[in-house]
């Protein structure tokens, strides 16, 4: 049997037909989608680059403070294999006495005759924060940096391998001290994280 296709129009009730298909329009995907979900969607991306800005500037961020160091006693102890050299004094902020330091390097001799004694030394700074010499420090609060002293320049470099519960959060920060001239020493640290924290 043969249908012609102005015959199958009386098959389907004009009722179930879109309404630009009864105009003959073409059909448009994109006029389906919700203007409310298209603001949403803006909201959201707006909230994520916000997000995004605000955590890498808190990364982004650091702290930094430099302290002078006084020298007030330098000892040197030889050994069979090298060099002890033993230093103290006190740790100022600017012009304020904050605590006491002390450094012990160790500079170790290469084990034959015709070699000098190495350059570099293996140091170790402890800062003892809030003590003085007519104030103690009871709590005990301290900041212990590790790292390497060049002789030839007299710099250290390192980093915070220690530190007392009130200093916890300066571990891993790094650390470098020049000469400030004759005794005098200017340490400097660096953190990442709230440039806000300082010492002490």
């Amino acid at each position: 049997m043969n249908v012609h296709c102005k015959d199958m129009s009386v098959l389907i009730p004009s009722g179930s037909l879109p309404e630009n298909r009864k105009q003959n329009k073409p059909m448009n995907t994109a006029n389906q989608i919700p203007s409310s979900f298209k603001t949403i969607s803006r909201k959201a991306t707006l909230t994520a680059a916000v997000l995004t800005t605000a955590l890498w500037s808190a990364n982004a961020s650091a702290g930094t403070i430099t302290l002078l160091l006084a020298k007030s006693s330098l000892t040197n102890v030889t050994d069979a294999a090298g060099l002890n050299q033993y230093e103290s004094g006190d740790v100022k902020k600017g012009t304020t006495v904050i605590g006491q330091y002390q450094i012990v390097r160790r500079v170790t001799t290469p084990p034959t005759t015709t070699s000098t004694s190495q350059y570099v030394a293996a140091a170790s700074i402890t800062l003892f924060l809030g003590t003085s010499a007519t104030t103690p420090n009871t709590e005990l609060h301290n900041i212990v940096l590790s790292g390497a002293h060049g002789f030839s320049a007299g710099n250290f470099k390192g980093s915070v391998s220690a530190a007392s519960n009130k200093y916890s959060w300066i571990i891993g920060a790094d650390s470098g001290c020049v000469s400030a001239g004759t005794g005098l020493t200017n340490l400097t640290i660096n953190w990442n994280g709230s440039n806000q924290l300082t010492v002490p």
